[in-house]
């Protein structure tokens, strides 16, 4: 999967989403989801340690944690979607899957662990057997 350089070379990042009903909470771990129609979507091909969490204003946001990444301040204000706050997830220790797993595999650990979330249409807590399934298969550790 492509990944722009700036990103690879730092190992803290900031990910900017927009404030809801996020079930995250630091420390954790965040596996992430390629989404869409193109090549890799619908399967999870990383995993972060996060960090941290901050909620303010893009503004705000933007000032405090533009060191961390390739955002600027217009890129953090469309994340905010309209809101006058935006939510920042600190991440560091992104590990790229060697094997990125699918979707139809993750159901199948789903329904092995008996629990987790159908679908996913934002941040949402996986039970930790579940994630350790996902992290095995993608990482090559089983």
């Amino acid at each position: 999967m492509p990944r722009d350089p700036q990103l690879s070379l730092g190992r803290e990042h900031v990910y900017y989403h927009s404030v809801g009903n996020n079930p995250l909470a630091e420390p954790g771990r965040v596996l992430w989801l390629s989404t869409g129609k193109g090549t890799g979507s619908g399967h999870f091909f990383a995993a972060s340690q996060l960090e941290g969490l901050m909620i303010d204003s893009p503004e705000n946001l933007h000032a405090a944690l533009s060191y961390y990444g390739v955002f600027d301040l217009a890129a953090v204000t469309r994340a905010a979607r309209g809101r006058q706050q935006a939510e920042a997830l600190r991440i560091s220790n992104t590990e790229i899957f060697r094997a990125p797993v699918s979707l139809r595999r993750y159901h199948r650990y789903r329904e092995q662990v008996g629990d987790g979330p159908t679908a996913f249409m934002s941040a949402r807590q996986i039970p930790a057997e579940l994630f350790g399934k996902i992290y095995r298969e993608g990482t090559g550790t089983q």
